[in-house]
């Protein structure tokens, strides 16, 4: 009766033994997991709904996912046009020739339009035009000799020097066949009949050559104008 008490006793000892020992082992386990959680960072996996009329309906379209942009261009960028001309004319003093050479080759290498210029060459009708179509402005530049400048200056005409194309003087006496003796030079160009292409041939050439006492006479000869044709003029003895 007595070893049957005992055995009772120490049955429900055990199971209170085992008892306890899954009940600490449950909660230290709850407590790890617990610990566990803290040390993880937060986060929200589940959808979040806001009640209709707590927020402000916005613009869908702003929403929309805005084009790449490309990362290099597929063409070259169109060339920048030039900034425009200045249109300028400029009156010969002759027709083209060996003098005006240096305007021709600034011409055809484009040396005036690497300044911004389109320059015009304008062959006169006569040789004196030129200087008298710029002081009525009619042209832009006018090509002339030094000695005819000073001419028109001198009578009030509203021009100005700007450069020089040839710093030697182009003028010269021209006579047919041979040329008189020294001694006998003066004499000889004070009887020929001159002929001149511009108005310092008349004004100044002519009137060193001929002494006053010549043009004073009855049967002197005035000089001629002879524009262009000074060589058919010496070859016709016209002049």
């Amino acid at each position: 009766m007595l070893n049957a008490f005992w055995r009772e006793r120490s049955f429900l000892a055990l199971s209170l033994f085992f008892f306890l020992l899954f009940s600490f082992s449950a909660t230290y386990a709850n407590e790890e997991r617990d610990s566990g959680n803290l040390d993880a960072p937060l986060s929200l996996e589940s959808d979040v709904a806001l009640p209709e009329g707590l927020w402000p309906a916005g613009d869908n379209s702003a929403a929309e996912v805005p084009e790449e942009a490309p990362s290099m261009a597929v063409i070259p960028p169109p060339p920048l046009d030039p900034p425009p001309l200045k249109q300028l004319t400029l009156m010969l003093d002759w027709y083209l020739s060996p003098q005006h050479a240096a305007l021709i080759v600034a011409k055809e290498r484009a040396l005036f339009a690497a300044q911004g210029l389109e320059i015009e060459l304008l062959t006169p009708a006569d040789p004196s035009i030129a200087i008298k179509l710029l002081a009525a402005g009619e042209v832009d530049l006018a090509l002339t000799r030094q000695p005819l400048l000073h001419l028109h200056a001198h009578d009030g005409a509203p021009i100005t020097r700007i450069a020089t194309l040839i710093e030697t003087p182009l003028n010269a006496v021209i006579v047919a066949g041979e040329a008189p003796a020294p001694a006998a030079v003066a004499d000889a160009l004070a009887d020929l009949h001159y002929g001149y292409s511009t108005r310092e041939g008349r004004d100044v050439l002519v009137e060193q050559l001929l002494p006053r006492s010549v043009r004073q006479v009855d049967d002197f000869v005035a000089p001629e104008s002879v524009h262009f044709d000074a060589a058919d003029a010496l070859r016709s003895s016209r002049v």
